[in-house]
Parts: structure tokens; C-alpha cells; sequence
């Protein structure tokens, strides 16, 4: 178990060093059990993807720490390593809807990334996110007193964008485009809910599985430990391509990530199979796994 944390510990880091830049706020959240602010990073300036982090008061990133989050003013105060000062990100509203004093959610232009992380959170369900959902913004402002209700609301803009959500047994959520929506089928059933011995399986905690843009082979690798294999690196085999996002919002058996990633796998039409005559090894096959 060690070992596969280590290797979920390879996926990129967000700051590797310091940047110089000032995020841009797209959201805030104001429940009566959390206060968080979403963050929009370009790293570097230099034209890279931006990222999005999800962070409540007090909490540290790297080089960025969120020191207070106002949801009257629409502001959150940071503190940023290079910097001796604190710096005030504000919202910018594209409209003339106002902001709610009663607290709730506030975003605009905030990307899929945060969104789906906060969605995950208020419905306590760990996401299994189809590859290839196209990029979207959210701009709203909605009323809420707690998180059913704001996992409702953020159902119901996904929905507006054309993504659907689907529950997959008690620990999971799919989330497609709703035009595959009909052909995606939930397996619980495939999940084994005990260990053999009638002990409880030890969970993985929130979090020890985090794939940001992971590609598949590095995915892979992973799936091989969960089963006690290792990956078949004969150069003859090609590595699978493409990237995979996922990160266990739930604390899941080994059983339930090693379904999330049969799962994942399948929707970009790839298997990892045993190797009899190469006793321990599995290695990934194109073309075998069903999109469903």
C-alpha cells in the first residue's frame, strides 16, 4: 500500500516553484459548515493550461495560503510566498444578479475542474469522469443553506452544459455527456464486499488516489498493484495513450478502486488483462473494453 501511494504522489504538482502571478477568484462557497474559495491558476504566465484549486480559510497550497473569504464583499484575502503583503482577489460578475446575503454559491466563469470537486464533496460521492467532457464555465448565484441543496443546484447546471450524472452503487457518481448517457451501465455488482475471511477490507483514505490529467499507462501501473501484479514492460508493448482524472472523494476499498478503474479504463476502450504464461503480469489491451 505504501508503494501505491508513493506512485499516486508522482502525479505532477501544481506549484513546483515560485510562480509570480496573482490567481483569479471564479467562486465562492458559503455554507454553514464551510467557507471555500475556487482559484484559477495560469501557471507561470507562460500560456500553460490554467488550473483550479478548491481552498477553505486557513488552509495552505504550496505557495498559496487563503487567510480570510468574505461572502458579503465577494472577496478572499491571500497570502502569496513571494509577496510580503496580503493580496485581495475579488469576484467580477458578468451581470447585474445579486450577490445573496443569506449565503450559498457564487461562481463566475468557474471551469469544470473545481466544479465537479465541489460536487463530489457535497454529494460525499467519488466521481468517475468520463474521458473526454468538453470545457465548460459556470456563472451563478444560488441560495443555499446546506449540501444536498447545493449539490442539487450544481446537478442542475451540469446538467445546462449537457452532462449528466448517473449513481453507480453507494460510493460512486458517473458523469458523461448526456448524449452517452443511455449507453453508460453502472456494475456495483462486480464490486466483491468482503475480503474472503469475513473481515472488513481496509480503506484507502480520501484522497491517497489522485489522477490530474495521469496518463493511462501511470494509471495502469497503479491498477497492476491494487491486483498484486506488475505491468508487462516489454518494449514490444505499446503504451496506452490518452490521460485519466480521479481522485477518491470517499475512503474506497481496494475492490471499489480497482472497479473505478476497470471503469475508467473501459470508457477509453481499454482492458488490462492477466498474463498466464508470463505468471505475474498484467498488461494493457486496446480494443477489448466496452465504452459502456
Amino acid at each position: 500500500m505504501r508503494s501505491l501511494l508513493l506512485n499516486c504522489l508522482l502525479v505532477p504538482q501544481l506549484f513546483a516553484g515560485p510562480r509570480y502571478f496573482t490567481p483569479r477568484l471564479t467562486g465562492i462557497v458559503d455554507l454553514p459548515n464551510q467557507k471555500a474559495a475556487l482559484l484559477d491558476f495560469s501557471l507561470g504566465g507562460g500560456g500553460e493550461t490554467p488550473r483550479s484549486l478548491v481552498m477553505h480559510e486557513n488552509e495552505r497550497d504550496g505557495e498559496i495560503e487563503v487567510i480570510r473569504i468574505n461572502p458579503v464583499t465577494g472577496t478572499v484575502e491571500l497570502r502569496l510566498a513571494w509577496t510580503n503583503t496580503p493580496v485581495t482577489v475579488s469576484l467580477q460578475p458578468q451581470d447585474d444578479r445579486t450577490r445573496t446575503a443569506g449565503g450559498g454559491l457564487e461562481f463566475v466563469d468557474a471551469g469544470i475542474d473545481p466544479v465537479l470537486s465541489l460536487y463530489a464533496r457535497f454529494n460525499d460521492r467519488t466521481l468517475l469522469r468520463w474521458p473526454r467532457l468538453r470545457a465548460s464555465s459556470f456563472t451563478l448565484v444560488a441560495s443555499t443553506t446546506n449540501e444536498p441543496q447545493a449539490a442539487f443546484v450544481l446537478e442542475q447546471a451540469l446538467a445546462g452544459e449537457g452532462i449528466a450524472t448517473i449513481p453507480d452503487g453507494k460510493e460512486f457518481l458517473m458523469i458523461v455527456p448526456a448524449s452517452e448517457a443511455v449507453l453508460v451501465k453502472p456494475r456495483p455488482a462486480e464490486i466483491k464486499s468482503s475480503t474472503g475471511d469475513g473481515s472488513k477490507p481496509e480503506l484507502m483514505p480520501v484522497g491517497a488516489i489522485n489522477f490530474s490529467d495521469a496518463d493511462l499507462h501511470q494509471a495502469a501501473q497503479i491498477y497492476a498493484e491494487l491486483i498484486g501484479r506488475k505491468l508487462d514492460q516489454a518494449p514490444q508493448v505499446p503504451r496506452p495513450t490518452g490521460v485519466i482524472n480521479f481522485r477518491n472523494q470517499t475512503p474506497l476499498s481496494k475492490a471499489e478502486c480497482i472497479y473505478a478503474l476497470d471503469t475508467l479504463f473501459r470508457w477509453q476502450g481499454l482492458k488490462v488483462i492477466p498474463i498466464a504464461q508470463a505468471g505475474p503480469v498484467v498488461r494493457p489491451v486496446f480494443g477489448t473494453g466496452q465504452m459502456s
